[in-house]
């Protein structure tokens, strides 16, 4: 099965994410399962997701 083009933009962005030293593996797997439920997650979920253990700001 083919990739859409939508899918393929995701795995390149998490791909990104994941070089980064801000993003650790947990934050851009949740992220992930975030994006990949089919439906627009809500502001507070993607908060969560991207907000560290330590209250850092969010990168």
């Amino acid at each position: 099965m083919m990739a859409t083009i939508q899918e393929e933009i995701l795995n390149d962005f998490f791909r990104q994410l994941a070089e980064l030293s801000e993003f650790d593996d947990e934050r851009v797997r949740a992220l992930r399962a975030l994006l990949e439920v089919g439906k627009k997650p809500k502001a507070a979920a993607l908060v969560e997701a991207l907000s560290s253990d330590s209250k850092d700001e969010i990168p």
